[in-house]
């Protein structure tokens, strides 16, 4: 081999009988061990996840009936409300005024008519999202009007 000139093989540290060798075999083993043990511990673990939530794991069922399966609509729809909004340089939000914002935002991109409701608790929000919701109320009548009007 090319490292004998290197190594003196006939040290007592190489010699495969040598107390070293023995430690660290035995501390080899018991790594391996303690490694598979944790791995079994976690086989058992997923194995009852598994079990107790199989009814929930009917994915197949789920896409024929019109579910969505997957975490996609969920990033989106949280990009849409979160990020575009709320996420703005220099801005700093209270839970109320982030919250009723977000109230806010969800029926805006749902398209909901119900704007009453959200103009009853546009007076508890912050200067910038009262000016947002009115930007966009005025926006969706124009368009309305400009579709009425074709």
């Amino acid at each position: 081999m090319f490292y004998r000139k290197a190594v003196n093989l006939s040290s007592s540290y190489y010699k495969p009988n040598s107390r070293f060798h023995e430690f660290y075999k035995d501390y080899f083993f018991m790594i391996l061990h303690t490694f598979f043990s944790k791995w079994r511990e976690g086989q058992k673990w997923q194995k009852k996840v598994f079990y107790d939530n199989k009814k929930q794991m009917l994915y197949d069922k789920f896409r024929k009936e019109g579910y969505m399966i997957g975490n996609g609509p969920i990033e989106s729809a949280c990009k849409q409300i979160v990020s575009h909004r709320l996420r703005c340089s220099g801005t700093q939000w209270k839970v109320e005024g982030t919250s009723s914002t977000a109230k806010a935002r969800i029926a805006w991109l749902n398209k909901n008519n119900d704007w009453e409701s959200i103009s009853s608790v546009r007076a508890k929000l912050p200067l910038a999202s009262r000016q947002y919701l009115c930007a966009h109320l005025i926006s969706k009548k124009d368009t309305q009007l400009s579709k009425s009007s074709v």
